[in-house]
């Protein structure tokens, strides 16, 4: 398995930091944590200077994410996996739950992505048990509250997220002592891990084989099937995520051969546009013939309920948004290919004309 940037988020007293710590051991990486510790010792001053303005103590914290998060992204670069205790969807749900109402996209965008994130789960008797036993801190009190304990956790599995900041897997530790819990999290990493670089690395297009010459040759089509395989037990096996766009998702894979017949293997899901560089994006899918001809799409759930001028602009927007990536990420896979290969550009929606093509590159 390759280096992995991996995130671990739960409420106070699920036993994260403990595991965070032992799956950094079980993988030979390394164990971080927002703020970091150096903010970490400084942080009670900082936050006492400001006070009650909760937007100013959010942004303290976005701070933090951003810097360790570009240092974990580092280590990982350099070969070393990284395992973070607490990250972005901490940040933004005990914000959001303290009455942050203020939009940070602006702040999300240039948060770097980790690999996987893990939103952990624990029965709430058990969860109050554990908090009982250490003693309480003020975070834990605030959870206590069933409202404010409801906000942090419908935002931390909230599929509206920015893509790659979303928890690809949510693990319920109920009944698990800290050995079955650690081993609970690996597994569900390693089944990630399978369906996300089935061949033991992530496919980067035009460079998955090199032939004696040197030159560089498209996915060849026993790799294609294989990796068409797993992602399709991956989404048929994935009933957790009930988000509106990872639906979407998983309904294209399943009706793909009636929808992108030309196309028949299902080969990339939340694929980096840039090798090797998440934060610079993720694209949804991207299907293969077997040879030379791919198609990259792009997901979008559109609002169809609401009425009035606001929310047609809306509309109007997400279609114009998704198109722009489907071309603008199938661009990125082209100029990663031979110059024989073919990158199909569409985009997918919830709308009756769902699957639209837009460029062929």
């Amino acid at each position: 398995m390759k280096p992995l940037f991996i995130v671990l988020e739960a409420l106070d007293g699920v036993g994260k930091t403990t595991l965070a710590q032992g799956l950094a051991t079980r993988l030979g990486g390394e164990f971080m944590n927002t703020p970091g510790e150096s903010l970490r010792a400084v942080g009670p001053a900082v936050l006492a200077a400001l006070g009650d303005n909760q937007q100013a103590r959010c942004l303290f914290y976005a701070a933090s994410v951003v810097a360790q998060g570009a240092r974990a992204r580092e280590l990982t670069q350099g070969g070393t996996t990284v395992v973070m205790d607490r990250y972005w969807l901490s940040t933004v749900s005990y914000a959001r739950a303290r009455g942050v109402a203020d939009s940070l996209e602006d702040v999300e965008v240039i948060v770097p992505v980790p690999d996987l994130t893990l939103v952990l789960t624990l029965d709430e008797a058990e969860r109050t048990r554990r908090m009982t036993e250490r003693g309480y801190t003020q975070a834990d009190r605030e959870t206590l509250d069933p409202v404010f304990r409801a906000v942090v956790h419908a935002e931390m599995t909230s599929p509206e997220r920015a893509s790659g900041l979303r928890p690809q897997l949510i693990v319920d530790l109920t009944e698990c002592d800290v050995s079955a819990a650690l081993d609970r999290v690996v597994q569900q990493i390693e089944g990630w891990a399978a369906t996300h670089h089935p061949s033991g690395a992530h496919w980067v297009p035009g460079t998955s084989t090199e032939g004696a010459s040197g030159s560089r040759h498209p996915l060849q089509r026993a790799e294609a099937m294989h990796r068409d395989r797993v992602l399709r037990s991956y989404f048929a096996g994935n009933d957790w995520d009930r988000g509106d766009e990872f639906l979407l998702i998983r309904d294209l894979v399943v009706r793909s051969s009636e929808l992108l017949p030309d196309y028949p293997y299902v080969i990339e899901h939340e694929w980096d546009v840039v090798a090797g560089k998440t934060n610079e994006g993720r694209g949804d899918l991207v299907f293969s013939d077997g040879g030379c001809r791919y198609a990259v799409v792009e997901v979008k759930h559109i609002d169809l309920q609401s009425s009035g001028d606001t929310a047609k602009t809306k509309r109007t927007k997400s279609r114009k948004k998704v198109k722009e990536q489907a071309v603008f990420y199938a661009d990125r896979m082209a100029m990663r290919l031979e110059s024989e290969s073919t990158v199909a550009a569409y985009s997918f929606t919830n709308e009756p004309s769902a699957l639209v093509l837009h460029r062929v590159v």
